[in-house]
């Protein structure tokens, strides 16, 4: 049996909605967390998050940050 994971980083994801213009304090109010704890994932100095965080984490980055194969159209040539 096969089984495909979702791989939960949460300092990638929160730097993908950063760079999506995205503030911490933004991204913190969207998942349940305070600033700090959002810098402190960032910074190496939280690396786990609750399963509801992680949950609206997911889904917040998948409503923010589009994936980099839906950036280059080829349709666009």
């Amino acid at each position: 049996m096969t089984s495909k994971a979702i791989t939960l980083d949460p300092k990638a994801r929160i730097l993908d909605l950063c760079q999506a213009g995205m503030t911490q304090t933004e991204i913190g109010q969207a998942i349940g967390l305070s600033q700090p704890a959002v810098s402190d994932l960032v910074r190496g100095r939280t690396t786990t998050v609750q399963w509801e965080v992680g949950q609206a984490l997911i889904a917040l980055h998948a409503k923010h940050v589009r994936c980099s194969s839906s950036r280059s159209s080829p349709e666009a040539a």
